[in-house]
Parts: structure tokens; sequence; C-alpha cells
């Protein structure tokens, strides 16, 4: 089990898709509350690494909640490292759980996600994946709708949530559904 630098269990998840979705802003948003309308993930791939606590309540035999405490990781690749596969191999190596990020006023952001599911298979990836349909402060721009985001999430049996980086709608409830997926599967 990864812990942390103060030894709590320490979950690592990778928002995945094409540029310009708002994978840096999704994470941004999700440490520092934080939002950039013109930056993109440059240079390093752990650039956009945020941090924060999290308690998720466990049911013990006596039936009594008990909280557990651990740290999650937030993170995005810019698109330059997905064309890596030594570098993916890596990243899918150290990362439990995926964010699989278009955006709702671009077809070809969701058109693409085939192709990073395709990577995910590819690597043999076993971590929890939720899709997440970000910009959704940009309703008079949709070129996808909602239902079409759960039918896609649906073919691939994962949870589907729209968010907006922009106005924090939605992300907090996406990453707790991803988190609360893997520590149900492993804790």
């Amino acid at each position: 089990m990864k812990k942390n630098n103060n030894g709590a269990p320490l979950i690592q998840i990778l928002n995945f898709g094409m540029r310009g979705v708002g994978k840096l802003a999704i994470v941004e948003q999700f440490g520092k509350d934080l939002f950039n309308e013109s930056r993109g993930t440059v240079d390093c791939s752990l650039y956009s690494l945020q941090e924060k606590e999290y308690r998720i309540p466990s049911l013990e035999e006596d039936q009594e909640v008990e909280e557990k405490k651990f740290k999650v990781q937030l993170w995005s690749l810019n698109e330059q490292d997905t064309k890596d596969d030594s570098l993916l191999t890596h990243f899918f190596k150290i990362t439990d759980c995926i964010c699989l990020v278009y955006d709702i006023t671009d077809r070809d952001s969701f058109d693409s996600i085939d192709l990073y599911v395709n990577k995910l298979e590819k690597f043999d990836f076993t971590g929890p994946i939720i899709l997440i349909g970000n910009k959704s402060d940009l309703d008079d721009n949709r070129a996808i709708s909602p239902e079409e985001g759960k039918e896609l999430a649906d073919i691939y049996a994962i949870e589907f949530f729209e968010t907006s980086a922009k106005t924090n709608e939605g992300i907090e409830e996406a990453i707790e559904c991803v988190v609360s997926q893997y520590y149900s599967k492993n804790y």
C-alpha cells in the first residue's frame, strides 16, 4: 500500500484525455480552488499534481461507522506524454484510478475517448475509471448531450459526471466517486 509522507494511504488519480478538455483546470480546481482560463499543461507531467485529504466512512463488523483517512493525488498528463508508450507504462503502473475527460463543446474530444480506453486496455489498467464531460458552464455551446455521455459510460460500465472546472461544479462528486470505488475494492 502506498503512503504519503504523513503515513496516510495514498490514492493516485490521473486525468486522461485530449488537449484542451480542461484536465489541468480540474486538477487546479480540486487542489487549490483555482481556475485559470488561459493555461494548458506544459512541460512536466507532474507539474499538475495536487494532493488533498479525504475521509471515507467504512462499516466494521459491529456496523459502527469508522472514518478512514487518506490522501488523494490528482494529476494530468500533457498530450505529448500520452503518445509515449514507455512513459504511459510508468504512469499506469503508479496510477490507481483514471478520469477520462472530454469537453462537452468538442465532438472530437468525445469521440477520442475510445482511443484512450484502448490505451488503458493495451496497458492492462485495472483500476476504477470514470468518464467526465467537462465545461458544463458552456451549455450554450454544447456538442455532446448528457445522455450521450451517459450512454458512452454505460458501454464501458463506468460512472459518468459532468463538471465545470470554471465553476467547480461536479468535480468533488466525481473524484469522491472514483476514490470510493478504489477504496471499496482495496481496503
